[in-house]
Formats: structure tokens, C-alpha cells, sequence
């Protein structure tokens, strides 16, 4: 397995906000992992603002890309979101990527109807507007559903051309990333979907006349690292329920045939009872979208990513018996590089 252990530039660590870790911690992490070989750190937005903790990591950092996976387009103007991506990319001294999506709207109990209705137009325009502030001039868009009326960021962007990627489930959104981003995060996706991703973002980009390989494919990996297998798996089953129970990731597991487990595991959520909605969710699908065991295991799945032609792979600690910070440590001395 040495030949993984030397790629190590292909893997991101992701660092959850469900961790409850503040971001000061967070931040000395991500130096720790850039200390350990790790050129790329992603941070995700749950509960959390994920501007502010790329701010710390970026000042905590040197060398290592950070990546938003994913800044949620229902919490932001595309004003304020390209205010931020454009101070944490000055902060970082242009090391950052602006990931984009959709996500849950937990602030609120109320939906966003225009983004729940049609996610795909508000995502095109929404991308639009972030590029064109990004650029630094004076911007105008009186005429849509985001309203600028000769608006300019306060200070100029380090770069006018910063990258965005988006998260993709299902073929539309994923096609979309293809039309209009410069990469896409893949999420529940196995070796074996690999290909069919790329076919989708391959026919975006034909409709917008790109060449697919500018699109980079960034995939989501669960990962539980533990000797004990068993506990390992558990820890991973643990996670899943949630995940079944939001539209977008039930519709496309039930896509892929687990429409069965899809409905019973939902139907258990929201009669309350988590650990018989935990139970119903098949080995099959732990294994297909996760890895777990000990570093051998977690090897064998990354070459097979690896080898079905990801550009990134986002290794996603999950919660097993060990809390987080040491869970995280565990994963940066295991599969990183010896520290620098």
C-alpha cells in the first residue's frame, strides 16, 4: 500500500462542524494536517458559519488549498457570499475554493420555495452573481431575483477569478457543475458510480462547449478508522439515517435500488426511534458509500477511488469511540505523511 501512502496530495481532510470543536481547535488541526503532508482542508456549514472557520484556518495555515463543502446558498445573498469567499481567498494569500450548494436550511423551519422549487435556475444565477462580484467591478442585476443595483465588493479581490465547485447528488444538479463550475463535489458516490458521474458532468459541459476535463471531481469518502471492523461499521451505520432522511440523498440511493431501505429508514426517523432507523440501514449500503476497519481498508478503497479517476478524494471522519479532535489526530498520523 505504499503507493497510497504516496498520494497523499490527492486526499482533503474534512473537518465537520458537527465536531462541536471551536474554531480556534479546528484551525490548530488543519495546521496539523498540513504539517502531515495534507495539501487539501475542507470545512462544511452545519450549525456553524463556515466562512468564519476558514478565516481561522487560513490564518493558521501556510500551504494547503481550503475548500467550503459546501457554503449554503440559502443562508446568503450572493453579495455576502462573495464578500466572504473573497476575504478568506486574501486571507489565505489565494489558496482558496468556493464549494456551493444547496444543503438543508436549518436556521429556519420554514423552506426557501424558490430554491426548494427550482434549485437548478437558482444555483445558475446565484453562481453568476458570485463570479461577476468576484471580479471586483461595479455590478448591476436589477433585473433578477438577486438584486444589485450597481453594487461592488468593498475592497478588490486578490483574484478575479476565484474557483467554485458544486455539490452534486443527483444528474441534473451534477450536469449543472459541468455547464457552469469548476468542479464538483460527489457525495454517496462509490468506484463503481465514478463513471456516470463523469458522463454527466461531460454532458454539461457540451451544452455550454467546455472541455470536461477542466471540471476537476471531488469525492465525499465516510471513513471510520478503527482495528475493530465491527465497530468501525457501526460507527458509520450510525450517520446514515440522517442522510436517508433528506430528500435529495433518498431519492438518489433509492435511484441506485435502495428505495426499500430508503422508505423504512425515514419511516423510522420520524416515528423517533433513531436506533431501529440505524438497524435498517444494509450492510450493502455502509459499504458502498463508506470505508472503515483499519488503515489497510481505508487504503484499499482510496486506490479504487484513486484508480476510477477521482481528482480528489475527501476523506470524512466519522464519530466512533473516540472523540473528535483525538478521531481527527488518529486520521492525520495514520494516512498522512510523517510530520514536516
Amino acid at each position: 500500500m505504499a503507493s497510497g501512502r504516496g498520494r497523499v496530495d490527492r486526499l482533503a481532510l474534512s473537518r465537520s462542524n458537527m465536531s462541536r470543536l471551536p474554531p480556534s481547535r479546528l484551525a490548530a488541526l488543519a495546521r496539523s494536517a498540513e504539517e502531515h503532508g495534507f495539501r487539501h482542508l475542507v470545512f462544511n456549514e452545519s450549525y456553524n458559519d463556515v466562512i468564519a472557520y476558514l478565516v481561522a484556518a487560513a490564518s493558521a495555515t501556510d500551504r494547503a488549498t481550503l475548500y467550503s463543502t459546501v457554503a449554503n446558498v440559502g443562508f446568503r445573498h450572493p453579495a455576502l457570499m462573495a464578500l466572504g469567499a473573497a476575504v478568506v481567498d486574501d486571507v489565505s494569500d489565494g489558496r482558496f475554493v468556493l464549494g456551493l450548494g444547496t444543503g438543508t436550511q436549518w436556521f429556519t423551519p420554514e423552506r426557501l420555495d424558490t430554491l426548494e422549487a427550482r434549485p437548478l435556475g437558482y444555483l445558475r444565477e446565484y453562481v453568476a452573481a458570485v463570479r461577476e462580484l468576484i471580479s471586483g467591478e461595479p455590478v448591476d442585476r436589477s433585473d433578477t431575483r438577486f438584486r444589485l443595483a450597481d453594487f461592488q465588493l468593498s475592497f478588490r479581490p486578490r483574484r478575479a477569478k476565484l474557483p467554485i465547485y458544486l455539490a452534486a447528488v443527483g444528474p441534473k444538479m451534477t450536469e449543472l457543475a459541468g455547464e457552469i463550475a469548476d468542479g464538483v463535489f460527489a457525495n454517496m458516490a462509490s468506484p463503481e458510480d465514478v463513471p456516470e458521474v463523469r458522463r454527466r458532468v461531460a454532458r454539461g459541459c457540451e451544452r455550454a462547449g467546455r472541455d470536461p476535463s477542466s471540471v476537476r471531481l471531488a469525492v465525499h469518502l465516510r471513513l471510520s478508522l478503527d482495528e475493530d471492523v465491527d465497530r468501525a461499521r457501526e460507527a458509520i451505520r450510525a450517520t446514515l439515517p440522517a442522510y436517508l432522511n433528506f430528500d435529495g440523498y433518498g431519492r438518489h440511493l433509492a435511484s441506485l435500488g435502495y428505495e426499500a431501505a430508503v422508505s423504512q429508514v425515514r419511516s423510522l426517523v420520524r416515528a423517533g426511534d433513531q436506533p431501529a432507523a440505524t438497524r435498517a440501514v444494509p450492510d450493502e449500503l455502509v459499504d458502498r458509500v463508506a470505508a472503515y476497519g483499519p488503515a489497510e481498508r481505508i487504503w484499499t478503497r482510496i486506490e479504487q477511488l484513486l484508480a476510477a479517476n477521482v481528482d480528489l478524494i475527501v476523506l470524512a471522519p466519522r464519530l466512533g469511540h473516540l472523540p473528535w479532535d483525538e478521531a481527527y489526530e488518529q486520521v492525520v498520523g495514520v494516512l498522512g505523511a510523517p510530520r514536516r
